[in-house]
């Protein structure tokens, strides 16, 4: 990604894949929640202290943030075990403090999931591919279910909420 994506995809100082790009009326923030050969995911130090100096460069704008593991527990038990498993607290606390941050985009997950962190609020987009059973038991391994592929689409505008649709891949128009 490093090399293919070298003009868009900026490095931490820490080595981190993390981007800050404020060409359009909403700021857009990037971060890198990769913990190499794991399927878990992490906001260490290194990420949140870049994320705070980007959140601090962009107070003034609207921000929307991605990042590949949702910073919310989300009841898929088996799932959560591979979630984003560290900075959760501090990701929140500068979500709050930042105050304009219109949304957080996340996958991971394979279904669509609402929640929020930091007042914020957090859409965890459905898979192009396969979705995860919806299954809260305890004990349980995940699996997959029937429900077709699916995509999200926002709408995000700066001042207003976020509008977010999620679309099956292979759709019929009447």
């Amino acid at each position: 990604m490093r090399e293919a994506l070298a003009d868009f995809v900026g490095n931490t100082d820490s080595g981190h894949l993390c981007l800050c790009d404020s060409r359009f009326p909403i700021t857009i923030i990037g971060l890198d929640t990769l913990v190499e050969g794991a399927p878990h995911g992490e906001l260490c130090q290194a990420r949140l202290n870049w994320l705070e100096d980007a959140l601090a460069r962009q107070r003034q704008n609207d921000v929307l943030i991605f990042m590949h593991h949702p910073p919310l527990t989300t009841g898929l038990r088996d799932m959560d075990s591979m979630g984003l498993l560290e900075g959760r607290e501090r990701l929140a606390r500068l979500v709050e403090a930042h105050g304009k941050v219109r949304g957080i985009l996340c996958g991971h997950m394979h279904r669509a999931i609402i929640g929020s962190c930091g007042g914020a609020p957090v859409f965890v987009s459905p898979s192009s591919s396969h979705q995860i059973a919806f299954d809260l038991r305890d004990n349980q391994p995940y699996s997959f279910s029937g429900e077709p592929a699916q995509f999200a689409m926002h709408l995000v505008e700066p001042g207003t909420p976020m509008l977010s649709h999620v679309v099956p891949v292979l759709s019929q128009r009447l």
